[in-house]
């Protein structure tokens, strides 16, 4: 406690954490009951290289420096991968027969490291390093694409030994997927793969047969990445593998499949939807990957500015009306919903959701899952729920006249509505609404907000700082005669040489004033809806928020125009 004290006061002092994200940690805290180092890391409110030495030096512990920390050959087997992945710990030498020298991300977490050493008959003498500079080395070490390598080298062995199957100390429901004998190196790919995406925090695995090969990518931070492929021929077992842990119809290869896999990872529960599109060349298979672990509901973790942030929250407590969030597939609407769901639902509210699937689970609130072979659509779910009383209604998604005719009769009745719906911009829902066949007098008189967004990719703490010439801040819009401090991408092994790391939101919030609920009413084009909003209800575009962004440091104009486009 007192450490923790003692580190507050230093960023204070440091000026490194401002009282925004101060109350994101704090929550995290409460959330996930983690102590406020691992919160502080967990928010990325702060990086671990300005962290750690600061815990060395408020501790009397050595720090150790990045580039000289390294996992000796002779060292990697001598404590277990899982305890050294846990616990966040490289050894780095021997000192006599039972006494290691060891770095670790919380040398003062005494009474597991006591643990460990009781049980493995050693001692520690611990010091300070990087959180990634240890995780880097685990993986490098013990696991993802060294891993996935070693498992392909294993496809041209006839047979596995079962001191290499006995390895296999996580999700052995793969392994119960396929029994036989020859399709234990097969089994243990997939194995390895789930674990990589989990690890490398990517949203979606992309499984995807070609004529002449089969290509395995993982999407991180918005991005698709080549991961270390099976050879053609494996195709089909592996599809058959991830067909069998989805509870899919293995016979079935010409129409597509849904379906979804928990397994357990590191102490935690990770879902996956699966879904299964039959092409030229076989199903091709897209996993999104669930790990609720990794988000952040809070509002000050969004990136919205205070003056729009104010906006919302005075919408959000409105006794009725619609709320939107707009934009395509893995723009983060579902999140920006779930971080408004989490501030209205109070004890005093009756608050249920209907979704498909249940992406995060929270507390005081009801949520209901979509099952469209029993009946239970998004308009037969939303019939139900107004009949429950409710006072704040989320439905996953607007995808029809029906469930859109419902969401805005909940609306005239009392009811606040949540929900997503698929448009380019925030003006631009309006018209979707009017081409679904909504009533534009009824959608003048309900909607409350719609907050279109888009997420750019953030910059990694390695970025280049420059000073941008007026010539360039003209291109971007912005009006300047003298050089402007901007940031421009570097690439470190934290980023894996991308330069980029996380994303970041970027928003455009409409909320209709009177005029422009009058312009609604009679059927105004979106050129004259546009130009009200602009003039009128102090409309900004996804394009200036994300040179917002630019400006501020997170992000680059090229990740701007890539969005926004």
């Amino acid at each position: 406690k007192m450490q923790e004290n003692r580190l507050k006061h230093r960023l204070k002092q440091d000026v490194a954490l401002n009282a925004e994200g101060l109350k994101v940690v704090q929550a995290l805290m409460r959330e996930k009951y983690i102590s406020f180092t691992e919160a502080l890391l967990f928010s990325e409110k702060v990086q671990d290289d300005y962290i750690y030495p600061v815990l060395a030096e408020l501790s009397g512990i050595k720090f150790v420096r990045k580039e000289t920390v390294d996992l000796p050959e002779n060292m990697r087997n001598i404590l277990p991968e899982k305890i050294l992945r846990t616990h966040k710990i490289i050894p780095t030498k021997k000192l006599s027969e039972k006494v290691i020298e060891i770095v670790c991300t919380d040398p003062l977490d005494l009474y597991s490291h006591r643990k460990i050493c009781d049980q493995e008959g050693v001692k520690f003498i611990a010091k300070y390093a990087e959180r990634f500079r240890i995780e880097s080395l685990h993986n490098i070490t013990f696991g993802d694409s060294a891993d996935l390598r070693e498992v392909l080298d294993s496809f041209d062995e006839e047979t596995i030994s079962e001191e290499q199957e006995s390895k296999v100390d996580v999700m052995d429901a793969i392994a119960g997927a396929m029994s036989d004998e020859k399709d234990a190196p097969t089994v243990k790919y997939v194995q390895t793969l789930f674990k990589q995406a989990i690890r490398m925090k990517a949203s979606d695995m992309h499984i995807e047969p070609r004529q002449k090969k089969f290509l395995i990518r993982f999407r991180i931070d918005g991005q698709l990445r080549d991961i270390p492929s099976p050879p053609k021929h494996l195709q089909d077992n592996i599809i058959t593998i991830i067909k069998v842990m989805a509870d899919l119809d293995i016979s079935e290869k010409r129409a597509p499949q849904d379906g979804r896999i928990r397994l357990p990872f590191e102490g935690r529960d990770i879902d996956f939807r699966v879904n299964s599109l039959p092409s030229i060349y076989g199903e091709k298979i897209v996993i999104r990957v669930l790990d609720t672990s990794s988000i952040v509901l809070e509002f000050a973790s969004l990136g919205f500015p205070k003056d729009d942030e104010q906006k919302i929250r005075d919408v959000i407590f409105a006794p009725h009306g619609i709320i939107l969030a707009a934009g395509p597939t893995g723009s983060g609407k579902t999140t920006t919903l779930y971080t408004v769901l989490k501030e209205v639902a109070t004890d005093d509210k009756n608050v249920t959701t209907l979704e498909d699937p249940v992406e995060y689970r929270l507390d005081k609130l009801t949520q209901c899952q979509i099952e469209v072979k029993a009946g239970m659509t998004f308009a037969n779910g939303l019939r139900a729920i107004l009949r429950q009383d409710p006072d704040v209604v989320m439905v996953g998604e607007i995808r029809d006249l029906e469930t859109a005719e419902l969401a805005i009769q909940a609306s005239l009745t009392g009811h606040m509505v949540l929900s997503t719906i698929h448009t380019n911009s925030a003006v631009g829902t309006i018209t979707r609404l009017a081409n679904m066949g909504c009533d534009s007098f009824l959608v003048a008189a309900t909607l409350a907000c719609v907050i279109a967004q888009r997420l750019i990719r953030r910059l990694c703490s390695c970025k280049i700082e420059y000073m941008a010439e007026p010539e360039e801040l003209a291109q971007m819009g912005v009006k300047s005669s003298k050089p402007v401090k901007l940031y421009r991408a570097e690439g470190c092994d934290k980023c894996g040489f991308t330069g980029y790391k996380g994303r970041a939101g970027i928003h455009e919030i409409l909320i209709p004033n009177d005029e422009l609920r009058e312009l609604i009413g009679k059927d105004a084009t979106e050129f004259e809806l546009f130009r009200l909003a602009r003039k009128k209800c102090g409309l900004r575009l996804l394009k200036e928020s994300g040179i917002r962004k630019v400006l501020q440091g997170a992000s680059d104009y090229a990740q701007v125009l890539q969005s926004t486009l």
